[in-house]
């Protein structure tokens, strides 16, 4: 929380609006490769990870893997520079202009998340810690190197990104090899996951999930800067990021404290152990949020003015409207967990795509006429009805869970009068 504050800091003492409206659309961009192409393939690497544990084939897995994340990196800077290349065509220079530290961004990206999980399977929560500090920490002294080197804000803010992440990835590059594991009772939901059509199967799932979770998500800057300036794309970004910062790190804190626990007990069939574990993290974070929501309420006011300075205060009404939304997103998170862990690809599909339709009207409609506050309330309004639906889907899937364990359960069972 304190490194991106002082990120937060840093960028609005140094960095023009219209420069950091520049750098949110190209990362933008970044967030749709990495949602479509990466993120699909780091949901399927961490959650199958513990099948192949239990079959004693996770040395070979990771492995092969890692090789895999290398590719689609570079798939994923095919991609951008065809963006690029199609936007400079159409007179915007945006996106070609920050080739460099974009691409750097993409390469870089997947190897660090595949360090991060490896991390948090083998519950190395301290190593875990470390690496989320330096990546978000190390762009505090990089954005006050690269500002001394007189390089362009846009690229400052990228760039410190990328070099951030790449220092993951070297101080924690993995040379041992997975420690053997005693097999464990094989989930009934497996279906061969372990194997490539397996990996192939549940990663495509997710696909059409995460190109709609982001229109739900980064659309709205775009929006903002067709209706709007690059200097208003500048503002929503950095309120949006300031404010949706706390429950980010909340969100990640409840994610490495029970996914793996959770992708275990899917792994041995057990979905009373899955549906406790979704209850606690429910609970807890429903808590914190709410708690964190009312003192920003309270104190929000003059930490935006200390942090942002008043060229990129928007008022109380942007802030507590992003706050708010992101209350049900830490709610509605809690539900995406237990799906992963169920294999299960269909209630978060029509979740996002309900979620994300319904953002992109409202915003088609409200944004010309209240400008970047309407963003944000319909950040709220979709927010709601996307948690809305994560938790009936959850409910409803864990319930058939459980009656077709119970089932097999008495199956098994002896009967006494034998």
């Amino acid at each position: 929380m304190v490194a991106g504050m002082a990120a937060v800091k840093v960028i609005t003492a140094f960095v023009t609006s219209g420069e950091y409206g520049r750098a949110s659309l190209v990362l933008g961009v970044i967030g749709l490769l990495t949602l479509l192409v990466i993120n699909p393939l780091l949901t399927a690497h961490l959650r199958l990870h513990f099948d192949n544990l239990a079959s004693g084939n996770a040395g070979s897995y990771h492995v092969q893997f890692r090789r895999l994340f290398l590719l689609v990196a570079v798939i994923s800077g095919a991609f951008y520079v065809i963006i690029a290349i199609g936007s400079r065509w159409r007179g915007n220079n945006v996106y070609l202009a920050l080739a460099l530290p974009a691409l750097l961004l993409l390469l870089v990206s997947p190897q660090t998340s595949a360090t991060t999980n490896y991390l948090e399977a083998n519950r190395r929560y301290r190593a875990l810690a470390f690496a989320t500090l330096l990546n978000k920490g190390g762009q505090v002294p990089l954005l006050l190197v690269l500002l001394f080197c007189a390089l362009p804000g846009a690229s400052i803010v990228i760039l410190s990104q990328a070099l951030a992440s790449l220092a993951v990835v070297l101080v924690f590059t993995q040379r041992g090899r997975w420690a053997a594991q005693p097999r464990l009772h094989a989930s009934s939901s497996q279906d061969s996951m372990g194997s490539r059509q397996g990996i192939g199967r549940f990663g495509l799932g997710i696909y059409v999930a995460t190109l709609f979770g982001w229109v739900l998500t980064t659309s709205d800057r775009y929006l903002v800067q067709h209706y709007l300036t690059l200097s208003a794309v500048g503002l929503y970004a950095m309120n949006y990021g300031l404010w949706s910062l706390p429950y980010q790190i909340l969100n990640g804190w409840l994610d490495m404290s029970v996914r793996a626990r959770t992708y275990t007990q899917a792994a041995r069939d057990d979905w009373a152990g899955v549906q406790r574990l979704l209850q606690a993290r429910l609970a807890v974070g429903a808590a914190l949020a709410i708690g964190g929501t009312v003192l920003i309420y309270l104190v929000g006011k003059p930490i935006a003015l200390s942090l942002l300075g008043r060229s990129y205060w928007h008022g109380r009404q942007l802030m507590m409207l992003i706050a708010a939304g992101h209350v049900f997103f830490v709610l509605g998170s809690s539900a995406v967990t237990a799906l992963f862990a169920a294999k299960n690809t269909q209630v978060l599909t029509v979740a996002n795509t309900s979620a994300g339709v319904f953002n992109l009207l409202l915003n088609v409609v409200l944004i010309p006429r209240w400008g970047i506050v309407a963003a944000g309330a319909t950040t709220l309004l979709s927010y709601m009805l996307w948690a809305a639906i994560l938790m009936l889907g959850t409910v409803l899937l864990l319930g058939k869970f459980k009656t077709r364990q119970g089932g097999t359960a008495l199956e098994m069972t002896p009967n006494p009068a034998c």
